[in-house]
């Protein structure tokens, strides 16, 4: 019965009990700082019943106090806070438990705000309106109240310039950024002395970045690609990344351009499905388009007929193609300065000109050719085969075991692609005429390495069997 009794006044007693709250704060930080300087303040207090501890700071500036996260009884709790104002200040602070019990505050803690440092720099000066990658140049006045030396850093919304050099009081100050994005953006500016004294941001100038007019391309170039594909770049002239550039081809026989394909880069792979034609390309942004004032071509320079002579016969034996021009022309196989120009010559590989067998022959075969006529020189040495088709196939890409340095003509029509040390290809077309004479017509494709001649002009002859 006395040990009921006992637990009867022990429950009794336990409804009389009443938890307390966490004992008074004890709270620090500064006494002193700047406008928007981050301050740093504490807080610690312990609660009789071992509960875990919230805080509230009361900043004295009228921000809304909030109370913290909770710590275990005895942990420090830190706070930061900027004040935005000069003034006098009361720092309060209470504690809660997690019963929701809360302490007397703490004695306040007072912290005075005032600046001492560097004046606010002046709102910097610049432009209203650029381009995006456009350097600009922005500058302001800075001044320290003691005519102390002054650094200056820059924000401009996405980044912060680093710490300028210390100047003097008074000193302008430039720095230059270019804008990648649209958009409008806003430049502020801070003084430092050597103290480390911070002053506010200044007033905001703010800069509309926008796009800039289009520009058409320039420097517009091509190059084959496995011999049978066009390789076009150019130039942006300034152009922002938002540009389009259209390409368009006109093909030998057409008299319009048609837009082949639009790109953001400045090149692009074309494959014209082996014809030839003239290119071009435009700028486009928006409703503006503006076209490169350069035209590229890949059609294929023709040379009508011209009569080539067998070594030993009257007239010239030779054949090349003008550097400039690129059109072909006779040369003499006796004059050695014609070694830098001679892509093929009619031999029969005989001291006469009565065989009935001729050929085209690689030039460097000519100092050796039994008709004796050609002098020593750098003859270069050019290849040779035969082909057939319709025109509009490709010539067979270079290969010593397929190219030859001498062709047999046919009695008929005899057609041959050429392939020159410059990595240039040729059709040559050959038509017998009377004893040791050929008609030749010749076209000639400007890229080197491409192998792409159709549509051909001439096209009705070339593959026609006999002379027109």
């Amino acid at each position: 019965m006395r040990n009921l009794g006992g637990v009867i006044v022990a429950i009794l007693l336990a409804g009389c009990y009443r938890e307390g709250p966490p004992r008074m704060p004890s709270a620090g930080g500064p006494d002193s700082g700047q406008p928007q300087e981050t301050l740093r303040f504490f807080a610690v207090a312990t609660d009789p019943n071992r509960d875990n501890i919230s805080y509230l700071f009361n900043w004295g500036d009228g921000s809304k106090p909030e109370w913290s996260a909770e710590l275990a009884s005895g942990d420090t709790m830190f706070m930061a806070h900027v004040y935005q104002e000069s003034g006098f200040y009361l720092v309060q602070v209470r504690a809660r438990d997690e019963k929701g019990n809360e302490s007397e505050p703490a004695l306040p803690v007072p912290v005075a705000i005032s600046f001492f440092g560097p004046l606010v720099p002046s709102r910097p000066a610049g432009p209203e309106v650029a381009w995006p990658d456009t350097p600009l140049v922005f500058t302001t006045v800075v001044r320290h109240r003691s005519n102390d030396s002054v650094a200056v850093q820059f924000a401009f919304g996405d980044s912060l310039t680093a710490w300028s050099g210390f100047l003097p009081s008074g000193a302008t100050v430039a720095v230059s950024r270019s804008f990648r994005s649209r958009g409008v953006f806003s430049v502020r500016c801070r003084a430092k002395d050597k103290a480390g004294i911070i002053s506010p941001w200044s007033e905001p100038a703010l800069v509309q970045i926008d796009f800039p007019p289009v520009k058409p391309p320039l420097n517009l170039r091509l190059a084959q690609h496995l011999g049978l594909y066009v390789r076009l770049r150019w130039d942006r002239n300034g152009n922002h990344d938002s540009v389009r550039y259209c390409i368009w081809f006109r093909q030998a026989d057409s008299f319009r351009f048609r837009l082949v394909d639009s790109t953001l880069s400045t090149s692009f792979l074309h494959d014209p499905f082996y014809t030839t034609g003239d290119y071009t390309v435009s700028a486009r942004f928006r409703s503006e388009e503006l076209f490169s004032p350069e035209t590229v071509s890949t059609i294929a320079v023709f040379t009508d007929t011209l009569t080539l002579s067998e070594l030993n016969c009257a007239g010239e034996a030779g054949y090349g193609w003008d550097s400039i021009s690129l059109t072909g022309r006779m040369v003499s196989m006796r004059n050695p300065v014609s070694d830098r120009i001679c892509a093929f010559y009619l031999t029969d590989f005989s001291p006469e000109s009565l065989s009935l067998n001729y050929f085209l022959a690689s030039p460097h075969l000519g100092p050796d050719d039994p008709g004796g006529l050609v002098p020593p020189a750098a003859w270069r040495r050019t290849w040779l085969v035969n082909v057939t088709g319709s025109g509009s196939t490709p010539l067979p890409p270079f290969d010593t075991l397929l190219y030859r340095d001498r062709i047999l003509l046919n009695a008929g029509t005899t057609e041959i692609a050429v392939w020159l040390p410059s990595d240039n290809y040729a059709l040559v077309k050959v038509l017998p005429t009377r004893t040791c004479r050929f008609d030749v017509l010749t076209w000639y494709q400007r890229v080197p390495g491409l192998r792409l001649l159709y549509p051909v002009q001439k096209s009705d002859t070339l593959f026609s069997g006999g002379r027109n």
